[in-house]
């Protein structure tokens, strides 16, 4: 049986039972699959001894592995740091995996070095960015976890070019270039009116981290310019997210000292309800980031059928599919402020919309991607080779 590790989730996430992050989304969502189409019985779960409880209640009929239990409560207990990581140096989650006569082989769908470990049985891993690999020590761990694993998924071709490019020597035929999937529930996302309480009818939306490389100020200060040079009393802006504290703080500032605290809301992991019908009522979606893996707040305001603003940076191009707005210089809050202007004066047609988002869904269709993915899984060994064609 395949092990599928879902240590990486985060342990605020477990303790609200409620998973906001972009990667444990995308896990929900194929476990979720996975229970729809009644295969659980061929996939085993590894968590922590803390998540146990909620990924049995989460997703039923799993066959559950815990990692931890008496050792890390104690681990905890006099140590107070992190005890994934302790357990990863220590080789105790290896040692589970290793132990676990079921399991064959073993899916580390959060490809980072201090939430990864060597044990011996074929491993998949995936990668979903570099953004964690920022020292000298770091680049040696990510070549020391891509070189252990059997085969490498990249989310998207942009991250493979750049994993091969930093690594010379990983063989180019261990690593493949497979997106993650998208599910977009339009019977969940609730009435079509009032998406919050506090929100108004015409709203620019961005999700995305609170992180300085997802580059909110310039979205707000081009909004800033927009409601002014445009005299648009009505237009509000709302951001959506969590990460950095204080990034969040500094934007709540900025919208303070140019006195559009009341138009710019602010909310940190919402539901997938409350997100939902945030984006079904969208006026517009822009996302200026300079950084991402992949970039699926974009792609999921495409599938919702809204005219969607984003950079050429890094594989949001890719991920898009070239169908998106795009802003040559991500910090130009000019040009920007005048994408914005064209975008809801001009909008596109709704066949137009329609069109995008149809493509985006089939591109992004969970049964597609995840096929993919068990026909890498069902052909890995120790040699890594797999004969599955990139992106």
């Amino acid at each position: 049986m395949t092990a599928i590790d879902l240590t990486c989730l985060g342990i605020e996430e477990i303790q609200n039972k409620r998973i906001i992050s972009g990667i444990g989304t995308w896990l929900s969502e194929i476990l979720d699959y996975l229970i729809q189409e009644k295969r659980q019985h061929e996939y085993i779960l590894i968590v922590n001894f803390y998540a146990g409880e909620f990924i049995r209640e989460r997703f039923p009929g799993f066959e559950i592995v815990e990692i931890g239990g008496f050792v890390s409560r104690m681990l905890l207990k006099y140590l107070h740091k992190s005890t994934e990581t302790i357990l990863n140096k220590i080789g105790y989650n290896s040692w589970v995996v290793d132990h676990c006569k079921k399991i064959d082989k073993l899916w580390q769908p959060f490809g980072i070095p201090i939430l990864s470990y060597k044990c011996n049985k074929p491993v998949l891993i995936t990668v979903h960015d570099f953004m964690c690999c920022k020292t000298a020590r770091d680049r040696r761990d990510y070549h020391k976890l891509i070189s252990q694993a059997s085969h490498v998924v990249t989310v998207s071709e942009y991250v493979r070019q750049k994993l091969l490019e930093r690594y010379p020597d990983v063989p180019k035929n261990r690593v493949t270039a497979v997106p993650n999937s998208i599910v977009i529930d339009h019977a969940h996302a609730g009435p079509q009116r009032e998406p919050l309480s506090d929100v108004g009818k015409k709203y620019v939306l961005d999700i995305n981290r609170y992180e300085k490389h997802k580059n909110a100020v310039t979205l707000l200060f081009a909004f800033i310019r927009y409601i002014k040079d445009y005299h648009d009393d009505e237009l509000e802006l709302v951001f959506v997210g969590f990460g950095s504290r204080q990034y969040l703080e500094e934007l709540k500032t900025i919208a303070a000292e140019n006195h559009v605290e009341g138009r710019v809301h602010f909310y940190w992991g919402i539901s997938s309800e409350e997100k939902n019908r945030l984006l079904q009522n969208a006026t517009l979606f822009v996302s200026p980031s300079t950084n991402e893996g992949m970039g699926r707040t974009p792609v999921e305001a495409m599938m919702f059928g809204i005219p969607t603003i984003t950079t050429k940076e890094t594989s949001l191009y890719e991920a898009t599919l070239g169908l998106a707005v795009y802003c040559e210089d991500p910090y130009d809050i000019r040009e920007l402020e005048g994408l914005i202007a064209d975008q809801i004066q001009k909008r596109p047609k709704e066949d137009l919309l329609r069109e995008i988002a149809d493509k985006a869904r089939s591109e992004y269709a969970i049964a597609r991607i995840w096929g993919r993915y068990e026909k890498i899984l069902g052909q890995i060994s120790m040699t890594g080779e797999v004969h599955v064609q990139n992106k």
